[in-house]
């Protein structure tokens, strides 16, 4: 009998688990302007005719996509999976942007990165120092010879 209960219990914190997956809101960022139908076409070889609702369904939180169709997606868009469990919204805008990274330029970025954590920069300090270096030059004014 205890072990009904534990399995009931595992079930429901599976349940209240789902509940709270950042799939839905990321997939909907991803999506953009593109129809659940093509894109459940497209990135998950869904048939025609259940592709808008099934997509729909995982938008809205009614399903949790499986990781097989995490990775999927993941693939269409060029996004690693992990950008579609990641709870928080800052790290997620790291992995979006470390998406696009050569391996050199991601190891550079770890690096600034924890060079920043060392040093405790806050953000201020890392927009002063970006906007230093992108500032364009001005450019020298010729005098003309007398």
């Amino acid at each position: 009998m205890a072990k009904k209960d534990f399995k009931q219990s595992d079930k429901k914190l599976e349940k209240d688990l789902e509940k709270d997956t950042p799939i839905p809101v990321r997939l909907k960022y991803l999506r953009g302007e593109l129809s659940q139908r093509k894109l459940g076409i497209a990135a998950l070889n869904f048939e025609p005719l259940s592709a808008g609702s099934r997509m729909s369904q995982y938008e809205n939180g009614v399903y949790v996509p499986g990781f097989h169709l995490v990775k999927g997606l993941a693939k269409y868009f060029g996004y690693p999976p992990s950008f579609f469990y990641e709870p928080d919204d800052t790290l997620a805008k790291l992995l979006e942007v470390a998406k696009d990274l050569k391996k050199p330029q991601l190891d550079a970025f770890i690096e600034l990165m924890q060079f920043a954590k060392e040093k405790d920069f806050s953000k201020n300090t890392i927009r002063s120092f970006t906007e230093e270096k992108t500032r364009p030059s001005v450019p020298s004014v010729k005098k003309p010879k007398n």
